[in-house]
């Protein structure tokens, strides 16, 4: 397992997330995001093995492509590689959408900008992001 390299930290945490619709418009009134309209349903881990929950980001064409993550179950006996990203504590006033596991889910402006930049920069990498990997509702 790997340890972070860097942590990021964000003024905005994950929040409400949702099932998805088509033809909505992101917060900047971007179309290709699914609309925010339920909770997000977060599925249990893998019952059969120790596992953590991960996040890939997936990759783009373009620079303003919406934004898509994959939540996945990596055991450990994987031996799983991953880099970590957390974010401060704030007011959440400034949401932005991004696609998880298929569905709309809104995340603070920081942890947007950060998971573009990272998209472009880091292929292949998974990461456990507290905001997107932990179920937030159950705190």
């Amino acid at each position: 397992m790997s340890h972070p390299n860097d942590t990021l930290e964000s003024d905005d945490m994950g929040a409400s997330q949702s099932a998805p619709s088509t033809g909505s418009l992101d917060a900047q009134g971007q179309p290709g995001y699914p609309s925010i309209n339920e909770a997000f349903v977060y599925q249990p881990p893998r019952g059969d093995a120790d596992c953590i929950r991960l996040i890939r980001i997936e990759p783009a064409q373009q620079d303003n492509d919406p934004l898509a993550c994959t939540l996945v179950d990596v055991t450990f006996i994987e031996k799983p590689r991953y880099d970590a990203l957390s974010y401060r504590w704030g007011d959440g006033a400034a949401k932005r959408h991004i696609i998880l596991n298929g569905d709309g889910f809104l995340v603070g402006k920081n942890l947007e900008d950060a998971l573009r930049y990272l998209r472009s920069h880091t292929q292949g990498t998974l990461f456990w992001i507290d905001a997107l990997c932990i179920n937030q509702g159950c705190f």
